[in-house]
Formats: C-alpha cells, sequence, structure tokens
C-alpha cells in the first residue's frame, strides 16, 4: 500500500512539476524575449530574476523527489503557485524602475528559501547560501538613488544568512539519513548552482549597463522631433571626415525649409512640428546609406554626402528638392505645398572644416534671396 502511495504521489509531483515547469518558463521566456525585442534592458534584468528562482526551486524539486519527501506535492503547489505569481508580480513591477521591483522579487525569493528550509531540507545543504546570492546582487541591480531601501534590504539578506549559519535548522530525518558523500554532492550542485546564477545576473547587468549607455549615447545624438541625427552628431561626422579624409570626393548641403515662419504662423506651431517630420521624412527616404542627413536645429538640415562628386551630389539634391515639392504637407483636410533651398559646397584641396560649412551656408542663403525652391552651388565652384 505505501509503494502504491509513494507511485501515486511521486506521478503527481511529477505531473505537477511539468506543469509548473511550463507554464513559468513560457511566461518568463516570452516576456523576457519580448523585453528584450523593446530593448528595456533594465525590465530584462529584472524579469530574470524569476527565471534563476525558477531554476532553484525545479533543483530543490528534483532533491525532494529523490528523497521520496513526503511533502513533495505541498512543496510543487508552493512551487506552481509563487511561479505565476511572481510572473504576475513582475509584470506589475518592471514599467517603472523607479519602484525597485528588484527588491519585492527578492523579498519573495527569500520567503521561498525559507520555506523551503523549514519543510524538511533544514541548512544541511546550505539553502541559506541564497541569501548572500541575493545580497551580493542586490547593489548590481538596485538603482542607488534607492539607499534606504538597498541597505535595508542587503542588511536583512546578510542578517538571515547569519541567523542560520549560527543556528542550524535540521532537516527532515530521511535526509539525515543519507551518505555523506550524497549529502556533498547536493551541497555542490546547491553552491553550483548561486555562482552560476551569480555571474548570469552580473553578465546581464553589464550587458544592460552598455546598452544603456548607447541609449543615451543615441538620446544624446539624435533629434527627438524628426528621428534624425542632431547637429552634435553633424559635427561629430563632419570632423571624423576631416581627421580621416583621403582623396575621395566630400560633399556638404544645407537645406532650410521655406517660408517655414508663416506654416507656424498660420497653422500653429504643432502643425509646424509635423511639417519638419513630414520633410525630415523624405529627406531620409531619398539618401543613399553612405549619406548622413541631420537637423541642425529649427528648419535647418544639412546632408553630407561621402564619395559623391558634385554632379552627382547636384542630381541627387534636385530629385530630393523635387520629391519634396511634389509631395503635399497634409495638415487636416489641407494639402499644403512645401519647398525648400539648398546650398551645397565641395571641399576642395586646403579647406578648413568650418569653411566647407560656410561655404554651403553661403550658398543657401543666395539659393532663398533668389526665389527659393532651388539648388545653389557655392560660387567658387560655378
Amino acid at each position: 500500500m505505501n509503494s502504491i502511495t509513494d507511485l501515486v504521489r511521486s506521478f503527481g509531483a511529477t505531473l505537477l512539476n511539468l506543469m509548473h515547469g511550463a507554464l513559468c518558463w513560457w511566461f518568463n521566456v516570452k516576456k523576457l524575449a519580448d523585453i528584450q525585442k523593446a530593448e528595456n534592458h533594465r525590465a530584462a534584468i529584472i524579469h530574470s530574476i524569476p527565471l534563476l528562482l525558477l531554476l532553484s526551486l525545479q533543483l530543490n524539486i528534483v532533491q525532494y523527489g529523490l528523497l521520496g519527501q513526503s511533502l513533495l506535492v505541498t512543496i510543487e503547489f508552493w512551487a506552481l503557485f509563487v511561479g505565476i505569481a511572481g510572473s504576475l508580480l513582475i509584470r506589475l513591477l518592471e514599467p517603472d524602475w523607479n519602484n525597485p521591483g528588484y527588491l519585492s522579487v527578492t523579498g519573495l525569493c527569500s520567503v521561498i528559501v525559507l520555506i523551503t528550509i523549514y519543510l524538511g531540507q533544514g541548512t544541511t545543504i546550505h539553502s541559506h547560501t541564497y541569501f548572500i546570492l541575493f545580497a551580493i546582487l542586490t547593489p548590481v541591480v538596485v538603482p542607488s538613488s534607492k539607499k534606504v531601501a538597498l541597505c535595508t534590504q542587503v542588511l536583512i539578506l546578510v542578517g538571515l544568512f547569519a541567523l542560520f549559519e549560527t543556528f542550524p535548522v535540521k532537516p527532515d530525518p530521511r535526509l539525515e539519513k543519507l551518505s555523506p558523500s550524497f549529502l556533498h554532492i547536493l551541497r555542490l550542485l546547491m553552491h553550483l548552482h548561486i555562482a552560476v546564477a551569480g555571474v548570469a545576473m552580473v553578465m546581464i547587468s553589464e550587458a544592460a549597463s552598455r546598452d544603456l549607455r548607447h541609449k543615451l549615447l543615441h538620446q544624446a545624438t539624435t533629434d527627438a522631433l524628426t528621428g534624425l541625427p542632431n547637429r552634435r552628431a553633424f559635427d561629430f561626422a563632419l570632423t571624423t571626415e576631416f581627421n580621416a579624409r583621403t582623396k575621395q570626393h566630400l560633399c556638404l548641403a544645407l537645406i532650410d525649409i521655406d517660408f517655414f515662419k508663416r506654416i507656424n504662423d498660420q497653422y500653429g506651431h504643432d502643425a509646424g512640428d509635423t511639417a519638419l517630420q513630414h520633410v525630415s521624412n523624405l529627406l531620409k527616404s531619398g539618401i543613399r546609406t553612405t549619406d548622413l542627413c541631420a537637423r541642425l536645429g529649427g528648419e535647418e538640415f544639412a546632408i553630407l554626402m561621402r564619395r559623391t562628386t558634385l554632379p552627382d551630389a547636384l542630381s541627387l539634391l534636385e530629385r530630393l528638392r523635387e520629391n519634396i515639392e511634389r509631395t503635399p504637407w497634409q495638415v487636416g483636410s489641407q494639402s499644403v505645398e512645401i519647398t525648400i533651398s539648398i546650398g551645397i559646397a565641395k571641399l576642395n584641396r586646403g579647406m578648413l572644416e568650418k569653411d566647407l560649412t560656410e561655404y554651403a551656408d553661403s550658398a543657401m542663403y543666395k539659393a532663398k534671396n533668389s526665389g527659393r525652391n532651388k539648388v545653389v552651388v557655392y560660387a567658387a565652384e560655378t
């Protein structure tokens, strides 16, 4: 009878373990993939915690299964509940980094470790070492601005480890009957998992830090309204071209939207923003991959054309001008024609960086003062 009961218990526990693993890993891995696609790496850090937690739970469950633990089914139910609850908790906490989701998740993890210790595992195989892992990872993941929460969390976790290290909890009697070599293997597995989990979290955190730096750099060099590179990015690209200059051709075009002040006055500044986006989209779609189109500020744009002769640059700029003229800007129910004036200068030997910019700017103003809606080459090139 006992063997049948144990068999049923093991079968039920196995089914629960499969359900727990399938549901929780599917929830978390799918969500983690969605987060990565959205490039929200800070949320990815937080979301990785339940994955490590679920792995540790499954390792603990395997250990109990090897022991034939009578409380196995109870532990499985706890694992299933905590896995789903943890997933829901992360979904609530991850959108706002100011809400320190990691603190809540590690608090939940700590409760689970306490449960597994008091349900019979005790401290014999060093489960309480998880508290040190959580304490080490807290400063890595939690923003330094959360000093009080961070310090409190670390002190609690270190205190829990010290408590169990000083006052060990006796395990289930059946665990004590295992051979010393088998207990040693279980301890090694526990320490190995903790080490792997720690390294994985640090690597994730480092990758997230790099991605955050790249994101900040992108924000610092991108115009928020149009999505084009801004003046800082343009100046850097132009300086780079001069520093690494070879005999390859280089042309610079400066572009100004005609009568843009009239657009703002007549339709409003919000509509004026959509006009800037309209023009920037047409410019982006009309340039080549080797060209750099940037918004310098206001209604002024620049195109840096690498490895481009003056005739090829003129041909490209005429196509852009004609396309913008032919593509009306939609404001409400109205279709409004927008035109641009372009000045272009070609890099010649002995020319300085500021010279190229000044010559292109001079040609642009000549285009505006001679009727607008045209491309004008700097006079030295005519």
